[in-house]
């Protein structure tokens, strides 16, 4: 079967619930996981979250654009993003689309859903909502990603080295927006 990508809204309660549910399963993914932080734009990675709970991050992200990724009628994935977002940490590469958040379904890896997430941010927003550059950032040993934002020809922009903890260094990627 074949997936597809679009733009989607918090405000439909099915997709903020599947969302939700992915969000939840890849928790534990991210370095520090999602749940021990209150914001998706957060520039320290110390635990702000104690309560295990996800609900102060899916709160914050609802303000974002929300991309999701369709197998069917089932949502398989998501990105969310942050429109024309002044990041310090982006630096000349400021304001961009910065991309926050991506997650896809455990059982739906592997088909190319993340490729097809970026494909859509780079090639395919409406014009009142693209940004001459896109950014991300993530951590240095999240290999996959870097993976994908090299073959993609992304720049590293700046890197916080032992940012999220001895060894794990934070890492802000950015690239033109194809026009």
């Amino acid at each position: 079967m074949t997936f597809s990508i679009e733009i989607a809204s918090f405000e439909d309660k099915n997709t903020a619930d599947s969302v939700y549910k992915i969000l939840c399963a890849c928790d534990q993914d991210f370095y520090p996981p999602l749940s021990a932080r209150d914001s998706s734009v957060s520039t320290s990675f110390a635990v702000t979250n104690t309560t295990g709970s996800l609900e102060a991050y899916f709160s914050e992200m609802r303000n974002q654009v929300l991309l999701i990724a369709r197998e069917g009628s089932e949502i398989v994935g998501f990105m969310s993003f942050r429109h024309s977002f002044q990041m310090q940490e982006l630096g000349e590469w400021s304001p961009a689309n910065y991309i926050t958040t991506i997650c896809v379904d455990p059982s739906q890896r592997g088909k190319g859903i993340c490729s097809a997430f970026y494909d859509f941010m780079l090639n395919a927003l409406p014009a009142e909502i693209s940004s001459p550059v896109t950014a991300t950032r993530t951590w240095s040993l999240n290999e996959n990603h870097l993976r994908l934002l090299d073959k993609l020809n992304f720049t590293l922009v700046k890197e916080l080295i032992d940012d999220r903890g001895p060894g794990v260094d934070t890492v802000y990627y950015a690239r033109k927006t194809p026009n």
